[in-house]
């Protein structure tokens, strides 16, 4: 507040300053026009204006006595005010700096949020919130196939999946031949500084944790239902067994924690102690995470003892469909996962696009099955970091001597932290420790 108020006076003071200067030359000016216009100067003699050196000396002793009194006053008095100016512009400095920056940010927002709305709304629906685009498939020869509608994804998460710099990337240039090029580079109508615009303001949007986890267990729990329809069971029936399933799971975890947490009970305690409430949560964030590092290590180990539950919580979490599939696997590694091409056959007229979904079997992404992360990851540890972390362009991943190339093609579900911000993940550690060992079952 302080800041601001210096930053005003200042401001203040600077008109004041201005005014003083700008009003005698104006009227100088004016007056100095008018004379000429009016020819209201007094003729001396034959001459329109009396020369220089014909004007009479001013006197000794008016130079040396009021003139100069005159001008040592002008002059202290402003030294004066630059003694005074000067010192407290400097003190308003921070504070002008700091608003400023603020109100940037608040423009670059803004302008992000009325190029959204303009250009990329209809397919990412309000406020990033996931929707729907039109999209033609056709053939390896470019013919007709059908006209589905694509899952466009949420980007209120959009900063955990990918860093700012992978976002002007797929701006820039499209992806998957869906999303088409916006920035200029890639030969779209967007400048560098509206695409910045646009990850300033995407900035704005993202989720908190919590709303992230109940879309998680939202779009996990309706996943079951669909599986166990599919399957043949009463939609009813199907959604009362949903949701013992996701109780089976939270009963799964609950000693995995326990257990963690009375490892850690010690570190608990102290951290409890301290007195700086700041200080206090971030060192109990931090216990929370190894927490779940211990209980994602006790879900991998090979005699797990539910391990056919946790490869049924991995399924239904890598074909998690909530905001457009963003928190899954399958609508990059699963094809026509993305338009949900199964469930239009159903009700299409025609030969059906695909008849069936081959989960893992690849689209966008790598196929997963056959063995494939098992041969990439020799460890389950490896292939739980890679997808807390994702692809990163030009950094190899995988085993010693299997490894494989970066791309930044895909997505961290792991937290995140650029420039200051931080990025909740998308799945928590037990979650990606559930999908490990899935695509490890494929």
């Amino acid at each position: 507040m302080s800041l601001l108020l210096a930053a005003s006076t200042q401001r203040t003071i600077g008109w004041i300053l201005a005014i003083l200067v700008t009003v005698p030359v104006l009227f100088l000016m004016v007056r100095r026009a008018y004379a000429i216009i009016f020819k209201t100067d007094p003729e001396v003699g034959s001459e329109i204006e009396l020369a220089p050196n014909r004007a009479p000396a001013v006197p000794d002793e008016f130079l040396e006595g009021t003139r100069l009194d005159r001008s040592l006053g002008a002059g202290l008095v402003t030294l004066a005010l630059i003694g005074v100016v000067l010192p407290l512009y400097w003190l308003g400095e921070p504070g002008r700096l700091e608003g400023a920056e603020a109100n940037w940010d608040r423009i670059f927002t803004d302008r992000g949020g009325e190029s959204y709305e303009a250009n990329c709304t209809n397919c990412h629906g309000p406020n990033g919130t996931a929707g729907a685009a039109d999209f033609t498939l056709t053939d390896a020869s470019g013919n007709f196939v059908s006209q589905v509608s694509w899952a466009a994804p949420a980007l209120n998460t959009i900063l955990t999946r990918f860093s700012e710099e992978e976002v002007r990337h797929v701006l820039n240039f499209g992806r998957n031949g869906v999303m088409p090029a916006w920035g200029g580079p890639g030969g779209g109508p967007m400048t560098d500084q509206q695409v910045d615009n646009l990850i300033v303001w995407m900035r704005s949007i993202q989720l908190d944790e919590e709303r992230i986890q109940a879309n998680v267990r939202e779009g996990a729990a309706e996943r079951k239902v669909a599986l166990l329809v599919e399957g043949g069971m009463d939609p009813d029936e199907a959604a009362e067994a949903a949701n013992q399933f996701m109780a089976d799971i939270d009963a799964m975890l609950a000693p995995l924690q326990a257990d963690a947490e009375d490892t850690l009970s010690a570190r608990i305690a102290g951290v409890e102690r301290l007195e700086d409430v700041d200080a206090r949560a971030r060192e109990l964030a931090k216990i929370d995470t190894q927490i779940e590092s211990f209980v994602a290590a006790d879900l991998l180990e090979e005699d797990f003892a539910e391990k056919d539950l946790l490869i049924q919580w991995g399924e239904v979490l890598f074909s998690n469909r909530a905001d457009s599939g963003v928190y899954g696997c399958s609508r990059c590694h699963t094809a026509g996962y993305s338009y949900q091409a199964v469930e239009q056959a159903r009700t299409a007229d025609g030969d059906p696009v695909q008849d069936e979904y081959d989960q893992g079997g690849g689209a966008f992404g790598p196929s997963l099955t056959g063995g494939a992360t098992v041969t990439r990851f020799i460890e389950p540890s490896q292939q739980q970091s890679f997808i807390s972390i994702g692809s990163q362009t030009g950094v190899s991943y995988g085993s010693t001597g299997r490894a494989a190339q970066g791309s930044g093609q895909m997505p961290g579900f792991g937290p995140r932290s650029e420039g200051g911000n931080d990025y909740n993940a998308l799945l928590t550690q037990p979650e990606i420790a559930a999908i490990v060992a899935y695509e490890r079952s494929l």
